[in-house]
C-alpha cells in the first residue's frame, strides 16, 4: 500500500489546499511486518489487548468484524454482508476496539458500503506477507512488532468519519464528508506520483462579481457593481459534480454570502452528495439568527479572509459564542500585511485555536502591482512559533507550493502532502462570466469556453484544462513600502 497524497480539513480556498506543513504529525494506526509471524489474537476479540494476524483467515476475521463495526444495521444484516465478502462468520458479542478499526467508504449516495472498494481491500489484505497488528492505549506498553516493518498507511480513515471514495486507475481516493480529510493511495508499492483524474475533486465556482468591502488584494476585482451568477447555471454544475463524484466545492466570488440565493445553493450542492465550502470577509450572516442555522447546517467549513489579528479575535469570539470551532479557518494573503502584523495574526489564532491558510499573492486585479510588504520569510516565522508550540495548524495553497518549492522540502515537509500544479486535480468555474480554468487566478489563454449540452459541460472543459504551474505573478517581495 503506498501513500501518494494528504489532506486534513476541507478545502476552502480559491486553489488547492495542502494541509499542516508544520504541526500535528500524523498518527500511525495500521503497520504491517513482513515475513511468517504466528497468530496471536483471541477470536472474535480485536483491539482490548495487543494482537498480531498473520494467516489469511484471522485477517479474513478481523476484516469480517471491521465490515460488521462500519454497518448501522440488524445484527443478521452485517453477519451476512460480512459472510459474502470474507466467507467468515462474525459473532454477535465479537467485536474491533475503536482505536482498531477504521471507517469504511461508504457509496456516493449512502446507500451501503462502497463494494468494489471492499473487494479490493480483500484482496490486498490476502497479499502474502502481510501482518496486522492493533491493540489500544491502556498502557505505555508498544506493540512487539511496532518497528518490525513499515507504516502502510500513516493515516487510516478513522472511525466516525463519513467517508465516501473514488477509483482513478489503480489509485483510489478517499474524502470525508465529516471532517474534510482526503486521501489517496494504491493497494500496491509500484506508484511514484499522482495521474490526473477523469474528473476534478475539488472545483473552484465563483458565484458573484459583487463585494463591498474593497481589499486591495482582491485579484478578481469584485466591486459593488458586481453581477451575481444565474443560479439555474449552478445548478447545472450540481448535477454534473454528483455524476462524476466530485468531493467538494470552494464557494468564492466577490462576496458570496452576498449572493441572494446563497443558501439555496449551498442546499443544492449538499443534497446531491457535494460539500459546499466557502470563503467570505463578511460575518454579519454569524450574528443572524435566521442564516446562521442554515449556513452552518449546509457547509463544511468556511474560511475569514483577515488582514489584521483584531479580526481573528473577533472570529474566536464568535466562534465561541456559537460553538462552531470546527468549521472555521482563516485566510490570509502573504504579502497584505507586513510581518509584524502576521505574527500577531499567528499568535491571535493560536490563542483562538484557529487554523490558518497561507494564500500567495496573485498579481491579477487589485493585486497586479504586487504585494504590498515583503513576507518572504513566512516560513521562518512558522518555525520560530512552532519550536516554541504557539503556531496555530497551519496549511497552504498551491501558489504558495509552488513559488516556495524548494524551501518547502528544505523544511523536510513530504512531498504527499502537497502539489505543485493548478487543474491538476481541481479546477476553476465562473459562474458570471460562464468560463473554465485551471484556477482562479490563471492567464486569460488558459481559460475555456465549451458549448453547453443540455446544461452540462464540466467535464468537456476538464479535458481542454491543461495543469500548469505558470502564473501570473512574482515571488511573494514587496512592491510599494515596507515592513
Amino acid at each position: 500500500m503506498k501513500l501518494l497524497q494528504f489532506r486534513q480539513g476541507f478545502a476552502t480556498n480559491s486553489s488547492s489546499s495542502h494541509s499542516n506543513i508544520i504541526t500535528n504529525p500524523l498518527t500511525k494506526l495500521v503497520l504491517t511486518g513482513k515475513g511468517e509471524r504466528a497468530d496471536d489474537f483471541t477470536p472474535g476479540e480485536f483491539g482490548w489487548e495487543p494482537f498480531t494476524i498473520s494467516s489469511e483467515e484471522g485477517r479474513m476475521e478481523y476484516y469480517a468484524y471491521m465490515i460488521g463495526a462500519n454497518l448501522d444495521l440488524p445484527f443478521w444484516m452485517k453477519e451476512a454482508l460480512a459472510y459474502s465478502i470474507t466467507g467468515i462468520h462474525i459473532t454477535e458479542d465479537g467485536y474491533i476496539d475503536h482505536q482498531s478499526v477504521f471507517s469504511l467508504p461508504r457509496s456516493w449516495k449512502d446507500e451501503g458500503l462502497d463494494q468494489q472498494f471492499l473487494q479490493e481491500l480483500k484482496t490486498f489484505l490476502l497479499q502474502d506477507g502481510i501482518t496486522i497488528i492493533g491493540g489500544n492505549d491502556n498502557s505505555e506498553d508498544t506493540h512487539s512488532m511496532a518497528k518490525c516493518g513499515p507504516a502502510v498507511l500513516n493515516k487510516m480513515p478513522h472511525s466516525g468519519g463519513d467517508w465516501v471514495c473514488r477509483k482513478n486507475g489503480d489509485e483510489w481516493t478517499l474524502f470525508d464528508r465529516k471532517e474534510g480529510a482526503k486521501l489517496t493511495f494504491t493497494l500496491d508499492n509500484t506508484k511514484i506520483e499522482r495521474t490526473r483524474p477523469n474528473a476534478p475533486e475539488l472545483i473552484d465556482i465563483k458565484i458573484t462579481n459583487f463585494c463591498p468591502y474593497a481589499c486591495s488584494f482582491c485579484y478578481q476585482n469584485s466591486t459593488a457593481q458586481g453581477k451575481h451568477a444565474d443560479q439555474e447555471k449552478i445548478r447545472d454544475i450540481v448535477y454534473e459534480c454528483e455524476e462524476h463524484k466530485v468531493f467538494e466545492v470552494a464557494i468564492g466570488g466577490g462576496e458570496p454570502t452576498l449572493h441572494p440565493d446563497f443558501e439555496d445553493i449551498l442546499h443544492a450542492f449538499r443534497s446531491h452528495g457535494v460539500v459546499p465550502n466557502f470563503t467570505t470577509r463578511n460575518l454579519s450572516w454569524l450574528r443572524d439568527e435566521k442564516r446562521r442555522p442554515l449556513i452552518l447546517k449546509e457547509c463544511g467549513a468556511f474560511a475569514v479572509s483577515v488582514d489584521e489579528s483584531a479580526m481573528v479575535k473577533e472570529l474566536g469570539e464568535l466562534i465561541k459564542r456559537y460553538d462552531i470551532e470546527n468549521k472555521v479557518v482563516i485566510h490570509y494573503v502573504l504579502g497584505s500585511a507586513g510581518l509584524w502584523t502576521f505574527e500577531g495574526i499567528l499568535r491571535e489564532a493560536h490563542a483562538q485555536g484557529i487554523g490558518i491558510t497561507l494564500l500567495g499573492w496573485k498579481t491579477t486585479g487589485r493585486g497586479a502591482t504586487g504585494p504590498l510588504h515583503d513576507n518572504t520569510t513566512w516560513l521562518d516565522v512558522i518555525k520560530q512559533y512552532a519550536s516554541k508550540f504557539e503556531c496555530p495548524r497551519i496549511g497552504i495553497d498551491t501558489c504558495i507550493a509552488n513559488e516556495y518549492e524548494k524551501e518547502i522540502k528544505l523544511a523536510n515537509i513530504p512531498d504527499w502532502l502537497f502539489y505543485t500544479e493548478e487543474g491538476k486535480f481541481s479546477m476553476y468555474y465562473d459562474a458570471v462570466e460562464e468560463k473554465w480554468g485551471p484556477s482562479s487566478f490563471c492567464e486569460d489563454d488558459e481559460y475555456v469556453k465549451v458549448k453547453a449540452k443540455d446544461g452540462r459541460n464540466m467535464i468537456e472543459a476538464w479535458n481542454k484544462i491543461k495543469p500548469t504551474k505558470r502564473m501570473k505573478g512574482k515571488k511573494n517581495v514587496k512592491s510599494v513600502d515596507g515592513v
